[in-house]
């Protein structure tokens, strides 16, 4: 694998880390929020079930038109709230049974407000069968209520459950963003031991080699087996080194062989000094007949001894000194 792959793996391993964190960060608020949308949920539908009740008691107390509309409109905020588009699966039943406990509130209500609309009250809102009227409105209006905190008890279970997973997930989170840093920063560190290991250490070997093949070692092998670039750069150098090596025993043989032959040109020089110094102390001459070749050499001697013009060149036959 080559060091650009070895670069790219590294990137893409931390890209998938990040990517799931990033998952599992987007799922965990998902979860706290789904969860606080129980409690609101719970909440809300509690307060203005508290607000209707007030209502109903206060309409039971002054039965003017402001507070019938005050009732009315609070309603039907609680009737959107509950027949909105609540993604609750867990509390369909549930939910489905407070619409219709919240439906027979609306009808125990417009049935209150209906006494107050048959007849032509005094001041106390009593008629001449005033006590039987009155016991009827106050039973109407326990109804209400008794609707009202049914649905506020249901609506209480679902903002506890709320409650309770938000924490469960408050908790669980606080277990889990410690083990994804754990994770990402043991990933970390391992990739960055693989690109020591392939990367650095080869260098740092390949540059130990090279100084012991530059101190003269030859011999030193400096190749790895890594198939990267630094694996090729590290096998050349090995090349390298058995090339000047080669060529260093070449030149060693060379200068050998230049030194033996200048030992025996030293030795011939001498061998003729001596063969001169001899011929003179003997009054004597020397010459080399070459008979493949037919030529002769006269030594200085010879011409000197026959008294000779050294220019002129040895000759055979009737030329031939004495």
């Amino acid at each position: 694998m080559t060091i650009s792959a070895k670069l790219k793996l590294n990137i893409l391993m931390s890209l998938v880390v990040v990517l799931a964190v990033s998952w599992a960060f987007g799922l965990v608020l998902m979860t706290e929020r789904e969860a606080a949308k129980w409690d609101i949920f719970g909440d809300k539908l509690i307060r203005g079930l508290s607000e209707l009740n007030e209502l109903t008691e206060y309409y039971l107390r002054h039965p003017e038109d402001r507070p019938k509309e005050q009732w009315r409109l609070r309603y039907n905020s609680l009737s959107k709230m509950l027949n909105g588009p609540i993604r609750i699966q867990e509390k369909t039943v549930l939910i489905k049974q407070m619409r219709q406990d919240l439906a027979d509130m609306k009808a125990l209500f417009d049935e209150l407000a209906a006494t107050y609309e048959e007849g032509n009250p005094g001041p106390a809102g009593l008629m001449p069968d005033g006590s039987l009227l009155h016991a009827k409105r106050q039973q109407l209006a326990d109804l209400v209520v008794h609707r009202s905190r049914k649905i506020s008890g249901a609506a209480s279970v679902i903002s506890e459950e709320g409650t309770a997973r938000l924490e469960e997930v408050n908790r669980k989170s606080t277990l889990f963003f410690p083990m994804v840093a754990f994770v990402m920063v043991a990933v970390e560190v391992w990739s960055s031991v693989l690109i020591r290991r392939s990367i650095v250490s080869p260098i740092n070997k390949l540059h130990t080699g090279t100084e012991i093949i530059g101190s003269g070692n030859l011999d030193h092998k400096v190749g790895t087996s890594a198939q990267d670039e630094i694996g090729d750069l590290s096998r050349a150098f090995d090349v390298m080194a058995d090339k000047l090596r080669t060529v260093t025993v070449s030149k060693d043989k060379l200068l050998k062989e230049i030194e033996e032959r200048r030992r025996v040109e030293e030795a011939l020089q001498e061998s003729q000094s001596q063969l001169q110094l001899a011929l003179r102390a003997s009054n004597a001459g020397a010459w080399n007949w070459d008979v493949a070749a037919g030529a002769i050499t006269w030594s200085p001697e010879y011409y000197e001894l026959y008294g000779l013009d050294p220019s002129m060149p040895p000759t055979t036959g009737t030329g031939w000194p004495p």
